[in-house]
C-alpha cells in the first residue's frame, strides 16, 4: 500500500527531469512571407528560413518547418514552448510577449500602397479615415492601425495576395504592406512596373526569430548561443 505514493512520487521526479531538458527538436513556422519565408514546389525557401536554419543547426537542433496562415503562426509561437517564429516584426507592443533570438532582416518600410489610377491624397494618419485599407489579420500593420484608432476603417484578410485582388477590383482603397511585397506581386503578376504607389509612409519594422515566453530557458540559451557565434563568424546575411 506505501509502494503507490512513492511510485508516484518517482513518475512526478521523472517528468520533472524531462521537462527541465532542452528540446533537441522544435518546429518552426511563419507564413508565407516572400522573400524571407515562402514554400516553392514543397520546398521551404528564403533568407529567414536560411537563417533560422543556420543557427538550429549549429545548435544541434532539429527543425520542422511549416508555412500556415500567420494568425495560427502567431498563436503557436506565442503559446507553444517548442516553437519558434522565423521571420517576426519586432515592435514596443509585442517586447515582452517573445524571447527574441536575433534579427533575420535589416529592416523593411511599411507603407499605404494605392492604385496609381486613383486619385487619393494623404498628408495624415486623420486623412486616412476617409478610406479602407485592407491589412494581414493579426499582423503588426493591423496592430499599428488599431494603435491609431483606425480600427473602424480596417479590411482584414488571411492571406496578402487577396489585399491585391481586393485593391484591384476596387473594394479597397489602400493596402498597408511592406515594399517588398509590391515588388513581388508586381513580379509574380506581370503587372507593369508602377502598377502600384506609395500614398503614404507606415513605419520600418525588422524581423526577427522569436519564441514565446512558455519556452524552455535552456533552449532559448542554445539559439542565442548559436545566433551570435555565426553573427561574430560573419555566416549571417541580411538584406
Amino acid at each position: 500500500m506505501h509502494c503507490l505514493p512513492r511510485f508516484f512520487l518517482v513518475l512526478c521526479i521523472f517528468a520533472d527531469i524531462i521537462h527541465a531538458q532542452p528540446l533537441d527538436k522544435i518546429t518552426v513556422v511563419c507564413n508565407n512571407f516572400h522573400p524571407y519565408y515562402y514554400e516553392e514546389n514543397g520546398q521551404i525557401k528564403g533568407r529567414s528560413y536560411d537563417i533560422a536554419k543556420s543557427v538550429l543547426d549549429k545548435a544541434g537542433i532539429i527543425g520542422e518547418y511549416k508555412v500556415m496562415p500567420w494568425k495560427r503562426v502567431y498563436t503557436m509561437g506565442k503559446n507553444n514552448p517548442d516553437v519558434m517564429i522565423a521571420c517576426i516584426g519586432r515592435l514596443p507592443q509585442r517586447e515582452d510577449i517573445f524571447q527574441w533570438i536575433g534579427p533575420t532582416s535589416i529592416g523593411d518600410e511599411i507603407n499605404f500602397y494605392k492604385l496609381k489610377s486613383r486619385s487619393i491624397s494623404i498628408q495624415s494618419l486623420d486623412d486616412l479615415r476617409q478610406y479602407k485599407t485592407a491589412v494581414l489579420r493579426g499582423s503588426h500593420m493591423h496592430d499599428f492601425l488599431v494603435t491609431k484608432a483606425l480600427e473602424d476603417h480596417i479590411y482584414e484578410v488571411a492571406d496578402i495576395d487577396l489585399s491585391f485582388h481586393l485593391l484591384l477590383n476596387g473594394r479597397i482603397d489602400l493596402i498597408l504592406l511592406h515594399e517588398k511585397w509590391i515588388r513581388n506581386y508586381t513580379t509574380k503578376k506581370t503587372l507593369k512596373e508602377g502598377h502600384f504607389e506609395q500614398a503614404f509612409h507606415g513605419y520600418k519594422v525588422r524581423s526577427y526569430l522569436a519564441l514565446g515566453n512558455d519556452a524552455p530557458e535552456e533552449l532559448v540559451i542554445r539559439l542565442n548561443e548559436a545566433y551570435q557565434f555565426l553573427k561574430r563568424e560573419g555566416q549571417l546575411t541580411f538584406h
